[in-house]
């Protein structure tokens, strides 16, 4: 500023000069978006206030001296360029801190957007994949689909088993164990039961 504090104090009450202060580092920097409003809203009353003085002050002398131009009291003038110059001081400090702030909330938008974008993401990445434990219905279900030339009388699981090796094996192993032949030794067992009560 144009004004040292010397010379603010020369020019200044306590109240304008704690305005003053306020204006400077390293007070200046650390106010609240809050706290500037209202130093911008007491800093401008001052300055309007002051340049009220400034003009009257003008007029009076102008109209004593009875000459157009007069210069105002320079104590005047003087303090009331001090303080246009601490509201300018307040307003940028302000826009900057407005700014900043702003800055800040988009941030952390930002950040509470990317956990939901990567939460999603890693839903779809597993969509259409089968899941990796299936029931055998389904399994059996999934593979019958691929043959449908068998006959759909024996059912889903029936034309899985066509390509499940463990079915093929378990169908083997009874084979070996003459439930066929049994079978077979039965029916023809009731063939002549059936042949004897007919002769009769």
């Amino acid at each position: 500023m144009k004004y040292n504090r010397n010379q603010a104090k020369t020019l200044t009450n306590a109240k304008e000069l704690e305005l003053y202060d306020m204006a400077r580092p390293p007070r200046l920097s650390k106010l609240t978006v809050k706290q500037l409003k209202n130093l911008v809203k007491r800093s401008r009353t001052l300055r309007d206030k002051l340049k009220d003085v400034k003009r009257s002050q003008v007029r009076a002398k102008q109209a004593g001296a009875k000459a157009r131009g007069a210069v105002p009291a320079d104590r005047s003038k003087e303090k009331a360029e001090l303080f246009a110059e601490v509201h300018d001081v307040f307003v940028a400090r302000l826009e900057k801190a407005e700014a900043a702030e702003a800055k800040a909330k988009e941030k952390a938008k930002a950040a509470a957007k990317k956990p939901l974008a990567s939460a999603a993401k890693g839903r779809g990445a597993g969509a259409g994949k089968i899941p990796a434990s299936r029931s055998d219905k389904a399994t059996f279900a999934s593979k019958a689909a691929a043959h449908p030339e068998v006959d759909a009388s024996k059912g889903a699981q029936a034309k899985a088993r066509l390509e499940d090796p463990k079915a093929q094996v378990e169908e083997t192993r009874i084979a070996r164990g003459g439930l066929k032949r049994q079978q077979g030794h039965m029916a023809r067992l009731n063939k002549q039961r059936q042949g004897k009560r007919d002769s009769k």
